[in-house]
């Protein structure tokens, strides 16, 4: 692990290793599950209109699983926002 990463769970204290979790190797807490984000929680939305009709997705993860909203997902550090709202 780097020295700029946690090196141990933030909920239970065990020792963290790299699993892969959305598309990127990261700390991860093999005792609960926690996964370690190195960076701040910025999120982007796109909003698409086409003959007077907004797209709307179905949420795949919680919370709120099975609701609708606007195509959105987490910017990580050093992602271009721009290139990520393309690739929603």
């Amino acid at each position: 692990m780097n020295s700029d990463q946690t090196n141990y769970c933030i909920r239970c204290g065990t020792a963290l290793r790299l699993e892969h979790h959305f598309d990127r190797q990261r700390p991860t807490c093999p005792n609960c599950g926690w996964v370690y984000f190195p960076d701040p929680k910025v999120a982007a939305a796109v909003l698409i209109e086409k003959d007077d009709q907004v797209l709307l997705v179905r949420r795949a993860v919680d919370p709120r699983r099975g609701k609708w909203t606007l195509p959105a997902g987490f910017i990580d550090a050093g992602e271009d926002l721009d290139q990520d709202a393309i690739g929603f």
